[in-house]
Parts: structure tokens; sequence; C-alpha cells
């Protein structure tokens, strides 16, 4: 019937996101997988315009930006790195043809996330599914070797979420574990899918804006009794030495298991 549509329910029982988002996946009988999470809330037009930018600019994956929503209120006053760490990516929202000609540059901020992400399927064919031994970061495992294998990917910045975010993942206790989560978790992807080479570069780049930008940040927050500021420098910190501690483990460890 006109304005109605079929929807199939499938049950996963509780193996992980990864096995939940392969059996979609598995279950799909179209050319086009849309991913969005069950703690979010889309714009009415999200899915027509992620398809309408995936058809107009020759596109195999999507992405869209990730606004924070925490309860009920959509413009909450969140320091943008306490925003980035909890899924929001601002350059999906750049629509700058200048900076962005439809496609996204080899850049590790611009891959999508399986938040707001439209996938042709002929993708999975090519390069697999999500990582099930992954617990965390398995979309941005699997986004960034879809970049590796030549996968065109497009932004479309009119493709709007909101993650609805409980107070209660703004507290300090979370926001530091996850930073350190998340940087352990990106060390880990940049070693595998990118190699130790690069992922030791990166180290270098981070470990020089850890103290050139970082720290003095830090110092100028705490002078000013910038509570926001504060924990924001201690998330990039806490980011910054999980990751670089996380590299240099991984790219010496084999020297140590020879050494024993």
């Amino acid at each position: 019937t006109k304005g109605r549509y079929p929807i199939r329910y499938i049950h996963q029982p509780n193996s992980g996101v990864a096995v939940a988002r392969n059996r979609g996946v598995a279950e799909a009988r179209g050319e086009w997988i849309a991913f969005f999470d069950d703690d979010q809330l889309a714009e009415t037009e999200w899915l027509a315009n992620l398809l309408e930018a995936a058809i107009e600019r020759g596109a195999d994956c999507v992405g869209g930006p990730c606004r924070i929503q925490v309860g009920s209120e959509r413009n909450v006053e969140l320091d943008s790195t306490i925003r980035r760490l909890l899924g929001e990516n601002p350059r999906m929202l750049c629509s700058s043809v200048g900076l962005f000609p439809g496609w996204l540059p080899r850049n590790r901020h611009c891959v999508p996330g399986t938040g707001n992400a439209l996938v042709h399927k002929q993708v999975f064919d090519k390069i697999g599914l999500f990582t099930s031994d992954k617990r965390y970061g398995e979309d941005l495992d699997f986004f960034r070797r879809a970049e590796r294998a030549g996968i065109r990917f497009a932004i479309c910045p009119s493709a709007v979420v909101y993650h609805v975010t409980p107070k209660h993942r703004l507290s300090t206790e979370y926001l530091l574990a996850l930073a350190v989560k998340g940087g352990v978790t990106q060390a880990e992807i940049d070693s595998d899918v990118r190699g130790i080479h690069r992922a030791l570069a990166e180290v270098v780049l981070r470990a020089g804006h850890l103290f050139v930008v970082t720290m003095p940040q830090l110092v100028w927050a705490t002078l000013c009794r910038n509570e926001n500021g504060l924990l924001a420098r201690r998330c990039s910190l806490s980011f910054a030495k999980s990751y670089i501690c996380s590299v240099i483990r991984r790219a010496t460890y084999p020297v140590a298991r020879f050494v024993d």
C-alpha cells in the first residue's frame, strides 16, 4: 500500500554489537544498508538524504553528522572535545565545497560511524563484515578497511541524527574512562589497518600536540578555574597517553617476546 513499508524484525541473541550488525547485513534484501543506533533520533528526511547523496555523488558509503542530545535538550553547551568523545564528528557537518568536494579525504577524522551511515551491500562483499571479536570501535575498524580498499565515501551534512545521551555520561569518571578506552582502541586499529610504522608516526604527532597544545591549555584552564575546559583537556591528555602507550607496547612486543 502506498505510504506503507514492510518491516521484518530479526532477533539476535546478545553476542556483541558486531555480531548483531553482521546478522543484519546477512538478512538484508536490498542494495543499501542503513546503520542507526537504538539510542538515537533522526530527522524526518534522514534516510532519504543519505540515499540522495549516495546516488548524486556515486558513493558506496555515505555518512552524516551525529549530534549530542542530553535528555530532551539538543542545545547543551559542551566542549568540542567532550562532544567528539561522545560520538560527534564536526567534519560531517561541513558542506564547504572548497574543503570537501563531495568526497571524504583520507583523513582519520572523516570516516563515518555506524550511528549514521548508509553502505552499499557490495562493500561487504569486497572487504568482509564487522570484526566480531571487537567490543568497541568495530565500526571504525570496518570503515578504515573500507577506506584502505578504495571504497568511495561521501558526506551528507543534512542527514542529521541525535544521540540521546544520559546525564551520567557527562561525569568526570565516565568521560576519562571513555577517553582511555578510545585511545587504546584507536591505537589498535591504526596499528592493524594502517601499519605499525604509520601508527608510530601518529605517536610523534600526538606527542607534539600534547606538549605544544594540550598541556598549555590544561594549565590555562586550571589557572582560570574553568571546570569544563579542564575536564576536556584531561580527556585529551588521557586519550593521547593511552594511544601513545598502546602503540609503543604493540611496536615493542615482538622484541620483548623474542627476548623472553
